[in-house]
């Protein structure tokens, strides 16, 4: 409260404490006291005499406006003059009320901290809008709106990356553009389910690009409510996923060559009618598949038989493991990801998932453990 008078004060307080206000006030007189009283402590309004002996009411609205204090700020004065209040209120004061009439007072000082809380939630409101407005223009994901009808509203500038439609082209257009032909029947469903207020969790699918091409993604479709809490529309936020299948379908094709060359190895021609030839010191080293020089009596062509197969399993292996350190390298997927191939691998060729020496020969370049297994 700027206020010189003692008096005055107590009259203006005992005003505000009959119509239900219980005020907690400071009462100061100077600039320096005016400015660490709102820099020290938060207030819900500003009441201030107009003429002060050391200070005064324009004065002390200035300087809180510098101060950009969203509380009301109210002139309670003994001065009566119309030109006065109308300067003030230009100026930014909530009220001109005369010390005279004080029952104005508290029904005024009500209204405008009234209008300040509203005029606050209404910025935090605006802010959160643009904070989130922030994060989906800055998403590496596609999110974009629909009405109830399935028309597009909104189209952030990954959907752009992602399907090739830009803002412009595809504002207003019904969302089944994205949809491949074999997909529509999805649509519906989804559409079905916003309208029960259903939100569809991640889900792997197919959309459909300006050009034609189809794209897999991954998608999440939510609800959209009003402040009423009715349905008016939906989110998709989309992800594409093409990067993955390509991977997963490498990885499985590794996996199928792998146990097709293993599976040839073992089978390696046995119909031939050749004279069996006892093999000589050949590959009995301590990686040979028959080391201590303990050989079966093999034909010319199983021989040749099992060194191709032989080779091809190992060349397949290779490749395999440079697939993986590829993908390690260049997608950072993790190493957990070249072990679960490794386990694929032991499990296909082996039945056998508990044969942790073949998984790390997998990653380690080993060949030992394999020469091994296929001995046996």
């Amino acid at each position: 409260m700027v206020e010189d008078s003692p008096d005055d004060a107590v009259l203006v307080l005992a005003e505000l404490q009959r119509s239900g206000f219980a005020p907690r006030h400071q009462r100061v007189e100077r600039k320096e006291e005016f400015l660490a009283a709102l820099k020290n402590q938060s207030w819900d309004a500003v009441i201030s005499d107009y003429v002060l002996p050391q200070f005064s009411g324009p004065e002390a609205l200035k300087l809180f406006r510098q101060q950009k204090i969203d509380i009301p700020f109210i002139v309670v004065s003994g001065v009566c003059g119309e030109e006065q209040a109308v300067t003030m209120m230009k100026e930014g004061a909530d009220d001109y009320i005369l010390k005279g009439n004080l029952s104005r007072l508290a029904p005024a000082l009500e209204r405008e901290m009234e209008a300040a809380q509203d005029r606050r939630l209404h910025q935090r409101s605006i802010g959160a809008m643009q904070y989130l407005a922030a994060i989906v223009e800055s998403s590496e994901d596609a999110i974009y709106g629909k009405s109830i009808d399935s028309f597009i509203v909104s189209w952030n500038p990954a959907a752009e990356r992602l399907f090739g439609y830009s803002a412009e082209e595809i504002m207003g257009q019904s969302v089944i553009r994205l949809f491949p032909p074999n997909r529509q029947d999805e649509m519906l469903d989804i559409l079905a389910g916003v309208r029960r207020g259903e939100t569809v969790g991640i889900r792997e699918t197919e959309r459909l690009h300006k050009n034609g091409q189809i794209i897999p993604v991954a998608v999440t479709i939510s609800p959209i409510k009003d402040a009423s809490g009715e349905i008016i529309g939906a989110s998709s936020i989309a992800r594409d996923i093409s990067k993955q299948k390509q991977a997963e379908a490498e990885r499985q094709q590794l996996i199928d060559r792998l146990a097709a060359a293993v599976k040839r190895f073992r089978t390696a021609d046995t119909a031939s009618h050749d004279e069996p030839l006892p093999l000589p010191g050949i590959a009995t080293g301590e990686f040979g598949p028959f080391s201590g020089g303990n050989f079966p009596k093999l034909t010319h062509t199983q021989y040749a038989g099992i060194c191709s197969e032989g080779w091809q399993v190992f060349d397949t292996l290779h490749e395999a493991q440079q697939y993986g350190r590829d993908r390690l390298a260049k997608q950072n997927v993790g190493e957990y990801k070249v072990y679960d191939s490794g386990q694929k691998l032991v499990e296909t060729l082996t039945n056998d998932p508990s044969r942790d020496d073949l998984k790390t020969a997998g990653l380690t370049n080993d060949p030992k453990p394999w020469w091994k297994f296929w001995k046996s």
